[in-house]
C-alpha cells in the first residue's frame, strides 16, 4: 500500500524551505531599510532617490509578508492533512485485524444456536450455521431490492461503523468501555433475531 503522505511530506519540506528563505530575505530587507533610513538623514542631495529605494524595499517587504502568510497557512494545512491521513491509516490497519461482518455473524450465530437450544430436548436439528451465513451473504450481495434487503444491508453498515468507532477510540488512546466493546455483538444479535433472518436459522 503506497503511503499517501509521501507527496504531502515533499510539499511540506519544500514549503518549510521556502519559509526559511523568505525569513532570510525579510531580515536582509529590513537591514537594508534601516541603512537607507540612516542615509536619508545624513544626506539631502540623495533624499529623493533614497525615498524611492525605501519605497521599493518596503514594497518588497510587504510582498514577502503576504507570501509568508500564505506559506504558513499552506504548512498548517499540510501538517493537518498528514496527521489526519496517518490517523486514518492506523485506524484502517486496526480495523483490518477485526472480523468482518459475515465472520462475526457466523460466530455469533453458532453461539446463539447453542444458547437458545441448550436446555431443550427434541426440538429438532439446527441448520448448519455456515450454510445460513452463506445464503444470507449471497442474498445481500445480489442485485435484489426489498425492504428486508435494505434492513440487512443496514446491519452490515451499522456493524462496520461500530467497529470503526472502537478502533478510532483505541488509536486516540481513549478509554474503550465494555459497553462500547459489546455494541458490535448487540448489532449482530439484532440482525440474527430480526424477522427476516431468524426464520432462516431457527427451526
Amino acid at each position: 500500500m503506497s503511503d499517501q503522505n509521501e507527496p504531502l511530506n515533499k510539499q511540506l519540506e519544500q514549503a518549510e524551505q521556502n519559509l526559511k528563505a523568505q525569513t532570510e530575505a525579510m531580515n536582509s530587507n529590513q537591514t537594508n531599510l534601516k541603512k537607507i533610513n540612516a542615509e536619508l538623514k545624513e544626506t539631502e542631495t540623495s533624499l529623493e532617490e533614497l525615498k524611492k529605494q525605501g519605497e521599493r524595499v518596503s514594497a518588497g517587504i510587504n510582498q514577502i509578508s503576504r507570501e509568508m502568510r500564505q506559506n504558513q497557512k499552506q504548512i498548517e494545512t499540510l501538517k493537518s492533512t498528514i496527521a489526519e491521513n496517518e490517523h486514518n491509516q492506523k485506524v484502517d490497519a486496526l480495523m483490518n485485524k477485526q472480523k468482518d461482518f459475515w465472520s462475526a455473524l457466523l460466530a455469533r450465530l453458532i453461539h446463539q444456536q447453542h444458547e437458545v437450544n441448550s436446555d431443550l430436548v427434541d426440538f429438532g436439528e439446527q441448520k448448519n450455521p455456515r450454510d445460513v451465513i452463506s445464503e444470507l451473504k449471497k442474498w445481500v450481495e445480489g442485485r435484489g431490492i426489498s425492504d428486508d434487503l435494505v434492513a440487512l444491508r443496514n446491519f452490515v453498515a451499522f456493524y462496520n461503523k461500530a467497529i470503526r468507532k472502537l478502533c478510532e477510540a483505541k488509536i486516540k488512546g481513549d478509554y474503550v468501555s465494555a459497553e462500547m466493546k459489546a455494541d458490535p455483538k448487540k448489532i449482530l444479535d439484532r440482525c440474527l433475531f430480526s424477522r427476516m433472518v431468524e426464520s432462516r436459522w431457527n427451526t
